[in-house]
């Protein structure tokens, strides 16, 4: 539930961002930041990308094709533990990074 109020706080801080409300903007911050102390510590970086790819090699992954099999293991597994569009991204990196 505090991770849905933070996204829809998230989401409003973008649009008063683009539509240049920085009051508007700093309240979302401020209100995202103190939501944020009674989550749990969230994955990020190179801990989060040593998962990801620990869960590629593990299910055989080899391209983008099997993104969906990466994609649906990790959000099973470690919802609520790191931001979904940071696990996005980092799996659509390695396939990138690996098809070049």
């Amino acid at each position: 539930m505090l991770q849905k109020l933070v996204k829809t706080r998230q989401e409003s801080l973008d649009i008063y961002e683009k539509n240049n409300r920085p009051e508007l903007a700093q309240k979302e911050r401020e209100e995202i930041e103190v939501i944020r102390k009674y989550l749990p510590a969230m994955l990020e970086g190179v801990e989060l990308e040593t998962i990801i790819k620990r869960i590629i090699a593990e299910t055989g992954a080899e391209s983008a094709r099997d993104m969906g099999k990466v994609m649906g293991l990790l959000t099973r597994n470690w919802r609520g533990k790191a931001e979904g569009r940071a696990i996005s991204d980092i799996v659509k990196n390695s396939f990138l990074n690996d098809e070049l």
